[in-house]
């Protein structure tokens, strides 16, 4: 990770062997996504989420039922879907590139994939929902790939402290360092970020100014760092209104 002063380090792992080339980044997808692509979309999703919102030429498949298509085994697949909640689809495209599939999970999901300029038909707003995470599926997903976690504002040793048993490696601004500089120079990192204000009540504004730094690839912590206020009841920073 060039030019990033991690807060600390919690684990220094690189992704476990299997998911070397188990995820593939947005950028790739969407550079062989059409007509002629190599590549089936299966999207993971319920059906009723994938009416509301999907890529064009996506497939809708639950991962349990993906066993029971053998013809779909000749093909090679991008699993698709919130950009969180991992453990599952790790779990089936493990299973199944031991029995020879050709399988990947599109690393963000499909907040990563309009990030990247992909198409999508339905309604957009959906994918702000998705970006929304809880800090116990924080922690989950670290399990199965390393994440940054981005104090924008708040008390940053909370988070280290709590998440000292994943592969979360948590970050905040420099000394004089602006909020879009910040969300910027968070853009070099050789993970998926997740961001994190005081108190998680405006995720919009995350949303807004992640976009307007140009941060691809991001998700917001719901709650924000007072998420971690169970543990550490002191209360965290005022959030920053400045950008308003």
């Amino acid at each position: 990770m060039r030019h990033l002063a991690p807060v600390f380090f919690l684990m220094l792992t690189a992704l476990p062997v299997w998911a070397e080339d188990m995820f593939l980044t947005a950028e790739h997808a969407v550079a062989e996504h059409g007509p002629r692509s190599v590549y089936t979309l299966v999207d993971f999703r319920p059906s009723k989420d994938f009416t509301r919102l999907s890529i064009p030429h996506s497939l809708n498949v639950p991962l349990a039922a993906l066993e029971g298509m053998p013809h779909l085994k000749n093909r090679r697949l991008i699993l698709v879907g919130t950009g969180h909640s991992l453990a599952e689809p790790c779990e089936t495209a493990r299973n199944l590139r031991g029995q020879g599939w050709r399988i990947h999970i599109l690393l963000g999901g499909l907040p990563a994939w309009q990030d990247a300029g992909g198409s999508l038909t339905g309604d957009p707003f959906v994918l702000d929902e998705y970006r929304e995470v809880s800090l116990n599926t924080l922690k989950a997903d670290a399990l199965q790939i390393p994440l940054a976690l981005a104090v924008v504002d708040g008390l940053s040793h909370k988070a280290s402290a709590v998440l000292n048993t994943t592969a979360v490696h948590v970050f905040e601004p420099r000394h004089g360092e602006s909020r879009q500089e910040f969300l910027h120079r968070m853009d070099n990192a050789s993970m998926p970020v997740c961001l994190a204000d005081a108190n998680g009540r405006f995720p919009h504004r995350l949303i807004r100014d992640a976009r307007q730094a140009g941060l691809k690839n991001f998700l917001i912590l719901r709650g924000g760092m007072a998420a971690l206020s169970p543990i550490f009841p002191e209360p965290c920073s005022p959030c920053d209104e400045r950008n308003d």
